[in-house]
Order: structure tokens, then sequence, then C-alpha cells
């Protein structure tokens, strides 16, 4: 029996079979990710977390995130939402159209965010194409342009205050004042790659920076981001 199955099996036998059709309706719709038990929920991921789903004493709860539930916001006047959580009470019929779509949504964007150029291409981009990027991901989540300037001035020792942002980003890497000897402790994965295995050194160093603003972005606190 898989984590999943176990999960279902511990709950209340009123909501299993509700469970086992909110499973099996997110399968169908994002059959390409895998299933796993995270933060103590049946998970579907691909590269991070994409969707969970939990049960509780009154209700089965769905948490695609906060952008899905900001995305699908008209579509769930009818649910007690919060941000990056819907509720779904135990005695009414269970959307499962709307889970699929919100699932299939929320695979999409994030494959839209994994979807990496070829090294090349990244190697070869303006500094001032890429690095506002990361900044608008921080963003997204509540985070600061100074964080991430903070962040990547631990990694890199540069002050983006002044650097010269028309450099390509193998050049801001390579040249960078002082790469961070902690940069080591940076471990993860980031879309699926996990930076301790990277073997080209200039890409885990792209990728250390890529893993540091995808903490901030996660609410993870900056004296721990800083290692």
């Amino acid at each position: 029996m898989n984590p999943i199955d176990e999960y279902i099996q511990a709950q209340d036998e009123a909501i299993r079979g509700r469970l086992t059709i909110i499973r099996e309706t997110i399968r169908s719709a994002i059959p390409e990710a895998e299933e796993r038990i995270s933060w103590s929920m049946p998970t579907y991921w691909k590269g991070k977390n994409i969707i969970h789903f939990a049960a509780f004493k009154n209700h089965i709860g769905i948490y695609p995130g906060g952008e899905a539930t900001s995305a699908f916001a008209e579509k769930l006047t009818d649910y007690k939402t919060s941000k990056g959580a819907i509720q779904l009470p135990n005695h009414t019929e269970l959307p499962l159209e709307l889970i699929a779509e919100i699932a299939r949504w929320s695979y999409e964007r994030n494959a839209k965010e994994c979807k990496g150029m070829p090294r090349q291409n990244v190697f070869e981009m303006k500094v001032s194409r890429v690095y506002p990027l990361l900044v608008a991901k921080a963003e997204r989540k509540g985070r600061t342009k100074a964080e991430v300037a903070e962040v990547t001035a631990w990694l890199t020792g540069y002050d983006m205050e002044t650097v010269d942002l028309d450099v390509s980003y193998a050049d801001f890497f390579k040249n960078a004042p002082s790469i961070n000897p902690r940069a080591a402790l940076i471990k993860g994965s980031v879309c699926g790659i996990k930076v301790e295995e990277i073997d080209d050194p200039l890409m885990q160093k792209i990728r250390w920076l890529d893993k540091l603003v995808d903490e901030l972005a996660k609410g993870k606190p900056m004296e721990k981001v800083l290692r």
C-alpha cells in the first residue's frame, strides 16, 4: 500500500470515498505529477509541490497555493478560502471539474516556471533580463527587491545598486567579487534539479541563486536563507 492509500485508509470511513474521488480527479488531471506525502498531506509533485489535499472533521482542504486561489476567486465564491487553501464541506457535492481545472492550472504554471532555457542561452542572457525575473518571483510572494539584492550580495559579493546589468549572466557569476564559501550548504531542488548534484560549477552558481530566491518566495526567514 502506498502512502496515499495509507493516508486515506486512516481517515474516517464516511469520507474515504470523497478523498478517493478527489485523488482520482487530480491524478487524471495531472498524470505527469508524482504522488507523495508532504506536510503530512497527499501531494502532487513535479519539481516542486503543486497541489495537496487533506481531511478534516467537517471539510476536505485543497491546497493549490495562493496564486491559484486568486486566479480562481470568481469560481470559488461558494467555498471558504484563505490564501492558498480551499475548504470543501463534507455535506456538499464535490466540484470535481473545478478541482481538475485548478490542478491542471497549477501544474501548467509550475511547468512554465520550471521550463529552463538551453544552457547556452542562459549563459548568454543579460543580467538586466534575468535579475528582474528573480525580483518579480520574490515580490509575487510578498518579499522585496531589497531582500533579493541581499541574498545576491551574500552569494556573489555584488552590490546590486552599482553592478553592471548589461553583462552576460555567465560573466556575472564568473567575475563575482567573492562567492560565499558557505554556498556549499545550499541544498535542495530547483525545478526538480538538486543543486548540490550539478556538475558544471558555473551552472551550479546560477542554481544556487535560484534556490535562495526560491526559499525567500516560500517565506523562509532571511537568517535561515543566508545559512
